[in-house]
């Protein structure tokens, strides 16, 4: 394989990736395991993701927000939160194995997946009411636990940032899926200076990446706002029950 081709399936990738994942999240399932088969290491294979993710980032973020689906108030919140908590999670990641983690995110994420069905209008429409003083502090703790996770290994972040936002913050599906663009910008960014100083990142692969992530991240948020909530629930749920089994399985 040659090196430019091996760099065009990299950004081919990012496209796929983005093109679900801006909306329904686990993008990273599939980058990390084609970068780890492209060559590179587990840690080096997250860090080039996280890198790759920051073009996603950028054209999910400045789509939604054209359309009038980022909720900058509750994005605040989880940026400075998710933010320290990406540092705690990047340094447990240069010093720690992360294989065991990925079947501990998927019974996670099932299990959760379990309240969408026995509450079915959830993330359908975006709450008025402000949610409650209990389930709003409880979603910032679990914003700051979010962030660990993201720092430590990306699978699975992005579908337990929208359960947080839909559960606890009273979101819809868009707006969940257009606001974490701005906390995962920010905390993805952290974790790369951590990263790039242990020289864990492959330069070219990430930005390949990237420039996938940030087309298909546009193409995929253009899609979500013009078939609306119901069809990306649809997308969501597929691909957190697809990727949960990957997690488990393989």
């Amino acid at each position: 394989m040659t090196e430019y081709l091996s760099y065009l399936l990299v950004f081919v990738v990012g496209f796929v990736s983005a093109g679900y994942g801006v909306s329904a999240g686990g993008g990273a399932l599939l980058t990390v395991p084609f970068l780890t088969f492209m060559g590179l290491n587990p840690v080096h294979a997250v860090a080039t993701s996280k890198l790759g993710s920051l073009g996603l980032s950028i054209s999910g973020l400045w789509s939604f927000s054209r359309q009038g689906h980022v909720d900058w108030r509750i994005g605040w919140w989880m940026t400075a939160l998710m933010g320290v908590g990406s540092l705690i999670g990047t340094y447990a990641l240069v010093s720690t194995p992360i294989a065991w983690v990925k079947q501990a995110i998927a019974v996670m994420i099932l299990f959760v997946l379990l309240l969408f069905f026995l509450f079915p209008k959830a993330g359908l429409q975006q709450q008025k009411a402000p949610p409650n003083a209990g389930r709003f502090w409880g979603g910032l703790c679990l914003t700051f636990l979010l962030g660990i996770l993201t720092g430590f290994y990306q699978g699975g972040a992005g579908t337990m940032a929208a359960y947080i936002m839909i559960l606890c913050f009273g979101q819809d599906f868009l707006h969940s899926a257009g606001t974490r663009k701005l906390p995962f910008l920010i905390a993805n960014g952290l974790s790369l200076v951590v990263l790039i100083q242990h020289q864990s990142v492959h330069f070219v692969m990430g930005l390949s990446l990237s420039a996938g992530s940030f087309v298909g991240g546009y193409v995929g948020s253009r899609w979500a706002v013009r078939k609306g909530n119901r069809w990306v629930k649809v997308l969501f749920v597929t691909v957190v029950v697809l990727s949960s089994l990957r997690m488990l399985f393989v």
